[in-house]
């Protein structure tokens, strides 16, 4: 199965299974950091700034509010 598909019904997955919305930049944080393990992130191709004490929109491939809350991701560059 291609990578970025495998990767789309994962998302579609978590979004059908898991309708939390986290509540904090803590737990935001640490969904990210969640999905960067799970997708293998050390070996993306792109993954400036990923587990590190930066902002999250600082992260590559991700974007955030003038509150610093994650509103999109865009890893479509990373190659999982």
């Amino acid at each position: 199965m291609n990578k970025k598909l495998l990767l789309a019904a994962l998302a579609l997955f978590v979004t059908a299974c898991v309708p939390i919305t986290p509540t904090s930049a803590s737990e935001e944080r640490a969904a990210l950091v969640a999905l960067y393990k799970a997708t293998n992130g050390a070996d993306w191709t792109n993954r400036a700034n990923w587990l590190s004490d930066k902002p999250l929109g600082e992260w590559h491939g991700v974007t955030t509010d003038s509150a610093g809350r994650v509103t999109s991701l865009d890893l479509s560059d990373s190659q999982f």
